[in-house]
């Protein structure tokens, strides 16, 4: 037992530590190795048991595994104390974890039932990581593949089936790492040689994978504005006025530095309703007449619903968006009544909101402009959509300003990186508290502010893009890894089938 509890922490401690704030993104690629041995060592002693107990011991070790390696995951939660109590913040991490750990139990299921077939891992491990990021319930937290985004040996493999086809590879490699050891130990060299040298393939196929990009041949100067405000002044009333000032003075600034095309506030500004302030609109207005467009996060209020928007202001006209994927928890309740029952609601403040209904396009003299709002870097749908209806550019509006200790800005960061490479366009991105910085069309930072720092990120940038395979396939690496898991599911089903009738 101590063997089997060693193994798993070890292993969900590697996956964990692949991520912000230590960031090793190599250490993924070796993570599964001791978890794999550990299904091995207990795929050959289980035989003497019931099948169905065999099935039980090995979820409880992927479940257990799950438990760890997502409450490690999920310590941001605890960010939020600033804004509720204690028993309703652990309350929330436990379901959390709990919810996601039982994919990791399903994960064991399945390699059971598939005879423990390494190379079947990375088919099923994948099919339930998307599972695990669907739904009300679903968080983007511990895809294995969003800890690659800075290794350039295998994050363009998401160019051809997005962060799932990383994920895979992190899986696949894993699994090879694994054959090789006990290949080695039963002696078959050969073997071994032949999963190293398929490894050595996969990092160096960076080298042979080239995808042709398109420029536009307009130009456009941007500033991104970091303001820098703590939540807890964020919410005091009286606070609201300095720092609406501080926005337009950092912008002013910039305008007075720069000839801009437009300039980027990050997701709701204050918590008041700001496109109602005349304090507000009326210095836009005015800065929009030196041909500079807005795009600014706020609050909104439309027939009684609430709406976390996205606002386009030109010297012309007006144009919003409103947020689709709203954070569950935090912007609205799944199951409300449920909550409400236990007293368990209104865990945060601010979880009142109203889904969006339709991406928009922000026009800016022929250059589209793709808006996403802070959850929704993770929706790698919405990016497509966008991509393939003519977007040159996604712009990112955030307020990390809740998890100011934690890592779950940085991890943010990471998934937009992997839309700018799934899609092939530059990305923006303008965080009240964290980060700051532009993206190019391959997922690299090419300007980032600390993550403290007020003022604002200037940048000239070339409308470069990719046309991936991603735009025309999507996720399709999912559903290939589907068909395989539940063929091979099948094949084991009237495979156990055939021999309780031989018998």
């Amino acid at each position: 037992m101590a063997i089997q509890s060693l193994l798993i922490l070890i292993s969900a401690s590697l996956c964990f530590l692949a991520f912000p704030p230590l960031n090793s993104y190599w250490l993924q690629c070796i993570s599964l190795v001791p978890l794999l041995f550990l299904f091995h060592k207990s795929y050959l002693n289980c035989f003497q048991l019931p099948y169905f107990t065999q099935l039980r011991n090995l979820s409880l070790l992927g479940f257990i595994f799950g438990v760890v390696y997502m409450g490690l995951t999920n310590l941001w939660v605890f960010e939020l104390i600033e804004f509720s109590n204690l028993p309703k913040i652990i309350c929330l991490f436990i379901i959390y974890t709990i919810y996601e750990a039982f994919f990791f139990g399903l994960i064991a299921c399945c390699y059971r039932l598939c005879h423990c077939k390494a190379f079947l891992l990375p088919f099923i491990w994948i099919v339930f990581e998307w599972l695990k990021s669907y739904g009300p319930y679903g968080s983007p937290n511990g895809v294995l593949g969003y800890s690659q985004a800075n290794n350039i040996l295998i994050n363009h493999f998401a160019s051809l089936g997005g962060v799932y086809a990383v994920s895979f590879i992190c899986v696949f490699i894993s699994s090879l790492l694994f054959l090789t050891i006990l290949s080695i130990t039963q002696k078959h060299h050969r073997r071994s040689f032949l999963y190293l040298f398929t490894i050595i393939l996969i990092l160096f196929s960076s080298h042979f994978y080239h995808l042709p990009s398109t420029s536009s041949p307009q130009t456009f100067n941007v500033a991104s504005v970091q303001a820098n405000h703590p939540m807890p002044y964020k919410f005091k009333r009286k606070n609201r006025a300095a720092i609406r000032q501080d926005y337009i003075q950092i912008s002013q600034d910039a305008i007075k530095q720069h000839k801009l095309d437009f300039i980027i506030w990050p997701e709701t500004i204050t918590a008041s309703l700001n496109l109602n302030f005349k304090s507000l609109m009326s210095p836009i207005q005015t800065m929009t007449q030196h041909d500079t467009a807005f795009i600014f996060g706020s609050p909104r209020k439309e027939n009684g619903h609430y709406y976390n928007t996205a606002a386009f202001i030109t010297s012309k006209n007006r144009v919003t968006y409103d947020k689709i994927q709203l954070m569950p928890f935090g912007e609205y309740w799944p199951l409300k009544r449920v909550f409400q029952f236990f007293k368990l609601d209104n865990i945060i403040p601010g979880s009142e909101f109203t889904h969006g209904k339709t991406p928009t396009l922000f026009d800016l003299n022929a250059i589209q402009i793709a808006p996403i709002i802070c959850l929704e870097s993770t929706n790698s749908c919405l990016s497509r959509t966008y991509a393939n209806q003519g977007a040159d550019i996604l712009v990112s509006l955030v307020n990390n300003a809740w998890f100011k200790g934690s890592s779950i800005a940085a991890r943010q960061l990471q998934m937009l990186q992997f839309r700018s490479i799934e899609v092939g366009l530059p990305s923006i991105q303008s965080a009240n508290m964290g980060f700051t910085c532009f993206i190019n069309a391959s997922g690299k930072i090419t300007g980032i502010l600390d993550k403290y720092q007020q003022d604002y990120l200037f940048q000239s940038i070339d409308c470069v893009s990719i046309d991936t395979p991603f735009r025309n396939w999507g996720n399709g690496i999912v559903l290939v890894a589907f068909i395989i898991t539940l063929g091979y599911l099948l094949r084991s089903y009237y495979l156990y089938k055939y021999i309780l009738d031989k018998h």
